[in-house]
């Protein structure tokens, strides 16, 4: 800034300098204005998904709990809340809850506090009525079933 002062000074009786260096100047807080606008726009969405993520992370645990009205706490339509999700989160909502539900179910079976809960209870814990579906659903999603990610964690060869 201090060599451009210098400039301006140098050349403040030429009209022309002058008029180019304020052109430069606006060219400059254009560039910066753009730029700023596309480091915002993420930010945005994110702030205006909030509501919808708070909701999950509250209400994951409920079996009841669909991702279906998250679109309307947002005020957009299922398809835009969906598209803006994966936009701003890299998956789909329902894929995010999926892997919110796996994570709690892998932090409950490795607990090694003393209290080891049935798997019935960590399914109901996650958000599943069903212990069958929650035993197939942990397998096909970790290669193994509850019980035998339980045996590996404790013995410190699962992540």
């Amino acid at each position: 800034f201090e060599r451009a002062e210098q400039l301006w000074r140098r050349h403040s009786e030429d009209e022309y300098f002058r008029l180019d260096c304020v052109a430069l100047t606006y060219r400059i807080l254009a560039e910066l204005r753009r730029r700023n606008d596309l480091v915002g726009r993420p930010l945005r969405k994110t702030e205006k998904l909030r509501p919808a993520l708070e909701r999950i992370h509250h209400d994951y645990c409920d079996p009841r709990f669909r991702i279906s009205g998250l679109a309307a706490l947002v005020g957009v339509s299922e398809r835009s809340f969906s598209k803006l999700f994966a936009e701003v989160y890299g998956c789909s909502p329902k894929r995010y809850l999926t892997k919110l539900r796996l994570r709690r179910a892998k932090e409950l079976l490795a607990a090694n506090s003393g209290q080891e809960y049935p798997i019935s209870e960590i399914a109901k814990q996650v958000g599943f009525s069903d212990v069958y579906h929650f035993s197939n659903f942990f397998r096909c999603e970790c290669g193994m079933s509850p019980s035998e990610y339980r045996s590996k964690a404790r013995a410190g060869l699962v992540d």
